[in-house]
């Protein structure tokens, strides 16, 4: 399972078809296209104010570009020490405007104190030759450490920017995490609090590569597009670009896909909170967790096919975990195990009364309340799942599997608590069909050996529980491959081509 980062996830399936769509014949270049014209009145609309937008390709150029537009090669540039443009990004927002200067600040949770802020402005020399000139201030939302700014944090910021005629530049690499968190309107974090320029990511949630540079004040985007082109990011396709932004602002395919994230890294954070050995560095507050563990449990985290960068070495090593808005993997509910383990006692207490007398027949009331009471938590708990796997696609295909054989099998007892026969198929194809989604069984046979890119077999041991295979080198969890090779024949099987 891999929690390196955000960018390893595949493209949603609403931006994937969006560019399928987009290849369908001609268009005109370098943003004259449909979709691009399109941009500027649909993010006006999200933001609830007039926008000028540009499309970019990726973070760094959007965010280079957008502190090229706000500071002079002689200016300064105040930012957190931990921020992306200062670590990330191989001095390109220094190249780009031509020489500013980063100058960085601490603050907790990779957050910028105001106060703090306030000292640095003071201390700066304005006016001075010898100095470099304030010339913005960059915060980051979400930031490095997975926490967020609220909006009366960066109206304060705002102000201490505006009051010097400073500008206020927003990375939002993670901004539909921010907001999905914070549960506000795009516009309550940007420009309402304050916020002149965004840098508005799509590629962490869901988009193949896209970004986009979002002006608030319009003064500064009037040579916008001369950078652009200047840098080489001037796409001469950009419809492909433009109908992946357009994709994701759609129907709200960016907050579902962050929310999804979002909740997957709390979920994540409430068992490592649990874990005697585990100690949480930052609130978790989006899709990214850093954790404090014992170098033994990274060795053998590493060792059972999870991934993650170990963000600080030592004794006690801090490793970064990211959620992302897909590849997710669902496990048997815990809470029928403790039901089970109960009913399994009552069941040995059962064998030591009495057959026909009152305390036999009050326990056995007790087991029967008890076996009605697990029927109705896991169908209760089947029918959310079904709702929520539909609501996620338009597509469901699952394995044609002889479940009446199973129950007969080396696996009888684990296929009979989870009742998956009932869910597959009950279940799951009465909520498919209710939803209006299309259903459909595929052929159950070596989708655990199979290679799900290039459709290499080879035999694996049930304790093998990471795909590696030996003819490409692609490497994932064995279950998400064995999923891969399910929606692959599903999709093969309705006319769809699958590379």
């Amino acid at each position: 399972m891999n929690f390196c980062s955000d960018n390893v996830t595949e493209v949603c399936p609403e931006i994937m078809a969006a560019l399928i769509a987009a290849n369908e014949g001609c268009a005109m270049p370098y943003g004259a296209d449909e979709y691009t014209q399109r941009l500027e009145a649909k993010f006006s609309k999200l933001f609830e104010a007039p926008v000028t937008i540009f499309p970019v390709a990726t973070g760094s150029a959007a965010n280079a570009l957008a502190l090229s537009a706000i500071a002079p090669p002689y200016g300064a540039i105040y930012c957190h020490a931990e921020s992306h443009i200062n670590v990330d990004e191989c001095g390109a927002p220094e190249f780009y405007t031509g020489g500013a200067k980063l100058v960085t600040l601490s603050g907790t949770d990779a957050q910028i104190n105001p106060s703090d802020l306030a000292t640095a402005l003071e201390k700066a020399g304005i006016g001075i030759v010898h100095h470099v000139q304030p010339a913005a201030v960059s915060i980051t939302q979400a930031t490095e450490a997975g926490t967020v700014y609220l909006p009366e944090d960066i109206a304060e910021i705002a102000k201490l920017t505006h009051d010097l005629n400073l500008y206020l530049h927003m990375d939002g690499a993670r901004f539909a995490n921010a907001v999905a968190s914070l549960g506000c309107a795009p516009a309550d974090i940007t420009w309402r609090a304050g916020v002149d320029v965004l840098c508005f990511g799509a590629t962490k949630n869901g988009a193949m590569a896209a970004e986009a540079v979002v002006f608030f004040n319009q003064e500064l985007a009037k040579t916008f597009g001369y950078r652009r082109k200047r840098s080489g990011h001037l796409f001469s396709k950009m419809r492909y670009l433009s109908a992946q932004l357009e994709a994701y602002i759609t129907d709200d395919v960016w907050l579902k896909n962050a929310s999804n994230a979002n909740q997957m890294a709390t979920k994540l954070a409430q068992g490592l909170v649990n874990c005697p050995v585990a100690r949480l560095c930052h609130p978790v507050e989006a899709n990214e967790i850093f954790v404090e563990i014992p170098e033994s449990v990274v060795t053998g985290l590493r060792a059972d096919g999870f991934e993650f960068y170990v963000w600080q070495e030592g004794t006690l090593p801090i490793i970064r975990l990211v959620t992302t808005s897909t590849g997710k993997l669902i496990k048997s509910p815990k809470f029928l195990l403790s039901q089970l383990r109960e009913l399994k006692l009552l069941q040995r207490r059962l064998k030591n009364k009495e057959r026909g007398s009152n305390n036999w027949l009050k326990l056995q009331n007790k087991i029967a309340r008890l076996h009605e009471k697990i029927a109705n938590a896991r169908r209760d708990w089947h029918f959310k799942l079904a709702h929520q796997l539909c609501d996620g696609t338009d597509n469901i295909f699952v394995e044609d599997i002889n479940f009446k054989s199973w129950s007969r099998g080396i696996v009888r007892k684990q296929s009979l608590d989870s009742g998956i026969g009932q869910f597959i198929n009950e279940i799951l194809p009465y909520i498919c069909w209710k939803k209006g989604k299309y259903f459909a069984k595929v052929d159950k046979n070596y989708t655990s050996q199979e290679c799900p890119k290039c459709g290499h077999r080879q035999k694996k041991k049930l304790s093998d529980r990471k795909h590696i295979c030996s003819s490409c080198g692609y490497q994932v969890n064995r279950d998400v491959a064995a999923a891969k090779v399910i929606r692959n024949r599903g999709l093969i099987a309705v006319g769809h081509a699958v590379q």
